[in-house]
C-alpha cells in the first residue's frame, strides 16, 4: 500500500508539473500598487494629504481584492505547521542529562520563547510587515544587520525543511523495509508534491494547511490522553544506574548548557505566522491573537509530552538514545509493532515540511522585492501570488543538502545546529528591535501592548544567547560554528559589493514602514539640531567677550532685516536655525554684546501632536530665549516631505543627492507648517556666517545612511 500511494503520488505530480511550468515561464509580476504622486505645495493642507499614511498595507482597494480572508484558524493552523513537528523526534536526546536538567531546560526556552511570542505580537499589531523579522532590523537595528538576520531567517527555514524531508524517507524506509537507495524517491516525491500544492496556493493551500495541523494535533491529544494510564513516572523518570540528585540531574552545569539548544525542537518556527500578514484584512488584530493562542497550544503538548515519555517504559536512559521519541507510546497504547507505530509520526513531519517551504518561499520573495536577491525571487504567478522562483530555488537546494546527508549522515546533528544558530540569532535580533521599538517609537499606535515590556524582551535575550554559547562551547565539534562564522563572512562581502549597489525598499516596506521610517528620521534630525543649537550658544557666548565682533556684525546687518528677526520670523531647514541661533547671539543694542548669563535657555524638542502624529509625524524645534524677553522660534520640521525628494528611492543612488538637497536646502524646502520668507541680499556678513555654519553641521554620507525614506 505504501508503494502505491508513493506511486499515485509520483503520477499526480508528474501529471500537474507541465501546468505548473508551463506558468512559470508566462507569468507575470503582481502589479504593484503605484505611489500617488507627491504634492509639492507648501501649503500644510496638502502636505498633510501627502503624508497621510495609516501604517497598514491593506487600506488599498486594489491589495484589499487579492487577500483570502484568512481567519485566525489558519494563522494558528500556520504556527503549528512549523513548530509542532519538531515535537516528533530527536529532543528527547536531551534527557541524557537528566528530567529535571531537561525541565529546566524545556522551561526557560519556553519562557524565552514567550517573550518572542509576545514582542512579535507588539510589533506586528503595530508593523504588519510580511517579510520577515529582517524588515523590523532593517528599520530598528540598520540595514546591514537587516540583511544578516534575513539570510539567517532564510537559511534556517531550508535547513529545517531538509531535517523533516530526511525524517521522512527514514520513516518510509523503516515502515517499507526497502533499502535506503529508495530515500532519493522519497524526497523528490515530497518536494514535488510540496512545490505543487504551494504554487497552487490560494485557499486550497490553507485548507489543506489547516487539515494537516488538525491531524497532528489530534494524534498528539490521543497519545498524551491514551499515555496516562501508562505512566509511572517515579519508576521511569529517574536515569539507572544514578544515585541521589544524579538521577535527575546528570552532569552537571556542562551538561544542562549542551542540551539547552534541544529544548528549541519544540517551539522553533513558531514566529512564521506573522509572514501571512499580506493575505489578511486586519493582520495587526488577528496576528496577534493567533501567536498567542498557537503559543498556548505548543506549551500545553510540550510540558505534556515531556511528563508523559518520562513516565513510560523502559525508562528515561534508554528512551533518550530513540530518534522517534512518541513510537513507543503509540506501540504499547495500540499493541501493535513498532514499524506500523512509526507510521503515525509521518503526518506532523509531513505538515512541518509543508510548514517551513512556506516560510522560505516568503522570505526569499521578500528579500528579492527588496534588492537583497535577485529581483527574480520576488516574481509571482499570476492568479496565484506564490513566490515559484523562491520556491524552486529554495527546493533545488534543499534537496541536494539531502543528497549530502545521505553520503555523510555524520553530519546530520551539525545541520540542526547550524539551524539553532541561525534561528537565535533571529530571536535576538527581534528582541532587539522590540527594545528599539519601544523606546524610539513610543507614539506609533499598537492594538496589543506586551505585558512582558523590555524587561522581558532583555531576559529572552539572555536565555537565547545562553543557547547561542552552548552551540559554540559545549557541543562534540565546532563545525556547525565554523560553517556559520563562513555564511556571515560571505554574506557580508555579497552585501558590500552587491547588495549595497541595488537594494531598495519593498513596496510593503515603503507602506507599513512609512511612520516609523519618518519617526526615525525626525529623531536623528532633532539630534543633528541639538547639535547645531549647542554650537549656536556657545558661539554667543564667545560674542560677549568680544565685543567688537558684535558690534561690527551688528552694524553690518540692515536694521530692517533685525527688526524681522526680533519680530520671530521663521526659515525652513537648517538655515532658519541657524539664522535663528546667529540672530539670538547678535539682536543685542549696537555697541553691547550679549553676556553668557543672559542666554537664560536653550531648549531642544521633538513635539508629537496626538491627533495628528500619523499625517505629520515628529518636528524637531529650538527655541533660544535672549535677555531682551523677545523669543525667536527656528523650527526643522520634515523637509520636502512632499516635494521633489519623494522622487528620489531611498536605497538608490540618487539617495544621497537627495538627502543632501534636504539637509542643504533650508530656503527652497517644503516643510509641513508655513514659514515666512526672508531675504539676505544685503547681509553679506549674515549669509558667511549661515553658510560656514552649514557646512560645519551637514551630515557626513555616513550619517546620513538610509535613515529616512523619502517616499509620500
Amino acid at each position: 500500500n505504501i508503494r502505491c500511494c508513493s506511486a499515485h503520488c509520483i503520477v499526480m505530480a508528474t501529471s500537474l508539473l507541465p501546468t505548473y511550468l508551463y506558468n512559470l515561464f508566462n507569468a507575470k509580476p503582481t502589479p504593484k500598487i503605484q505611489d500617488e504622486p507627491a504634492s509639492h505645495n507648501s501649503d500644510s493642507t496638502s502636505a498633510d494629504l501627502a503624508i497621510e499614511i495609516k501604517g497598514d498595507q491593506f487600506t488599498n482597494q486594489e491589495a484589499t481584492q487579492k487577500l483570502l480572508n484568512l481567519k485566525g484558524t489558519d494563522l494558528w493552523a500556520l504556527g503549528l505547521t512549523t513548530a509542532i513537528g519538531g515535537h516528533y523526534f530527536a529532543w528527547n536526546a536531551g534527557l541524557a542529562a537528566g528530567f529535571g536538567s531537561f525541565l529546566i531546560a524545556l522551561f526557560l526556552v519556553f519562557s524565552a520563547y514567550f517573550t518572542v511570542v509576545l514582542c512579535i505580537a507588539e510589533l506586528s499589531s503595530a508593523l504588519p510587515f510580511a517579510g520577515g523579522a529582517y524588515g523590523l532590523a532593517r528599520v530598528t537595528l540598520g540595514i546591514y544587520p537587516g540583511f544578516i538576520v534575513a539570510v539567517c531567517d532564510s537559511y534556517k527555514s531550508i535547513i529545517y525543511v531538509v531535517s523533516t524531508v530526511v525524517s521522512i524517507g527514514e520513516i518510509l524506509t523503516f515502515v517499507t523495509r526497502n533499502n535506503r537507495e529508495n530515500e532519493y524517491l522519497y524526497w523528490m516525491t515530497f518536494y514535488l508534491v510540496a512545490l505543487a500544492v504551494h504554487c497552487w496556493g490560494g485557499k486550497f493551500y490553507w485548507r489543506f494547511n489547516l487539515a494537516l495541523a488538525i491531524m497532528s494535533t489530534l494524534i498528539l491529544l490521543v497519545f498524551i490522553l491514551g499515555a496516562i494510564p501508562f505512566a509511572h513516572f517515579e519508576e521511569y523518570a529517574p536515569l539507572n544506574g544514578e544515585e541521589g540528585m544524579d538521577q535527575w540531574f546528570n552532569g552537571g552545569m556542562h551538561e544542562f548548557v549542551r542540551v539547552l539548544p534541544l529544548a528549541t525542537r519544540f517551539f522553533i518556527g513558531i514566529q512564521s505566522i506573522n509572514l501571512a500578514c499580506g493575505q489578511i484584512k486586519n493582520p495587526k488584530v488577528e496576528v496577534p491573537k493567533a501567536y498567542i493562542g498557537c503559543m498556548t497550544t505548543v506549551m500545553f503538548t510540550s510540558f505534556a509530552l515531556l511528563f508523559l515519555c518520562c513516565s513510560l517504559k523502559p525508562g528515561v536512559s534508554s528512551f533518550a538514545a530513540r530518534p522517534r521519541p512518541l513510537t513507543v507510546g503509540f506501540k504499547i497504547m495500540f499493541g501493535i509493532p513498532r514499524n506500523r507505530a512509526t507510521i503515525l509520526n509521518l503526518p506532523a513531519t509531513i505538515m512541518s515540511g509543508f510548514g517551513f517551504m512556506y516560510y522560505y518561499g516568503q522570505q526569499l520573495s521578500a528579500m528579492g522585492k527588496s534588492g537583497m536577491l535577485n529581483p527574480c525571487f520576488g516574481w509571482e504567478l499570476s492568479g496565484h501570488n506564490t513566490p515559484y522562483v523562491a520556491l524552486i530555488v529554495g527546493t533545488a537546494i534543499g534537496y541536494g543538502l539531502c543528497v549530502l546527508i545521505y553520503h555523510k549522515p555524520d553530519i546530520k546533528g551539525q545541520l540542526y545546529e547550524l539551524g539553532v544558530l541561525g534561528a537565535v540569532t533571529t530571536y535576538l535580533s527581534i528582541l532587539a528591535s522590540f527594545v528599539v521599538f519601544r523606546w524610539y517609537f513610543p507614539t506609533i499606535k499598537r492594538e496589543f501592548v506586551s505585558p512582558i515590556g523590555i524587561g522581558g524582551a532583555v531576559y529572552g535575550m539572555l536565555v537565547f544567547l545562553l543557547c547561542f554559547i552552548s552551540i559554540c562551547g559545549f557541543q562534540e565539534d565546532h563545525i556547525a560554528v565554523i560553517v556559520f562564522a563562513g555564511i556571515i563572512a560571505v554574506s557580508s562581502v555579497y552585501y558590500y559589493f552587491v547588495v549595497i549597489k541595488r537594494q531598495i525598499f519593498s513596496e510593503e516596506e515603503k507602506t507599513v514602514m512609512f511612520k516609523a521610517y519618518l519617526l526615525k528620521g525626525n529623531a536623528a534630525k532633532a539630534e543633528r539640531i541639538k547639535r547645531g543649537a549647542s554650537a549656536a550658544v556657545n558661539k554667543a557666548r564667545g560674542a560677549g567677550n568680544n565685543p567688537e565682533s558684535s558690534n561690527n556684525s551688528t552694524s553690518k546687518t540692515p536694521r530692517s532685516n533685525r527688526n524681522q528677526h526680533q519680530d520671530g520670523s521663521q526659515r525652513s531647514g537648517l538655515s532658519g536655525l541657524l539664522l535663528g541661533a546667529w540672530h539670538s547671539a547678535t539682536s543685542s543694542p549696537a555697541g553691547k554684546s550679549p553676556k553668557a548669563d543672559e542666554v537664560r535657555s536653550v531648549r531642544v524638542s521633538s513635539t508629537i501632536n496626538s491627533k495628528t502624529q500619523d499625517a505629520r509625524g515628529v518636528e524637531g524645534g529650538v527655541e533660544m530665549s535672549g535677555a531682551n524677553g523677545s523669543d525667536v522660534e527656528a523650527r526643522a520640521g520634515l523637509s520636502k516631505a512632499a516635494g521633489d525628494a519623494s522622487s528620489a528611492h531611498p536605497l538608490s543612488n540618487d539617495y544621497d543627492s537627495a538627502q543632501n538637497d534636504d539637509t542643504r536646502g533650508g530656503a527652497e524646502a517644503h516643510t509641513v507648517s508655513s514659514v515666512r520668507k526672508e531675504s539676505l541680499n544685503d547681509s553679506s556678513v549674515a549669509t558667511d556666517r549661515i553658510d560656514q555654519n552649514k557646512k560645519e553641521y551637514t551630515m557626513s554620507d555616513e550619517e546620513q545612511g538610509l535613515d529616512v525614506p523619502h517616499t509620500a
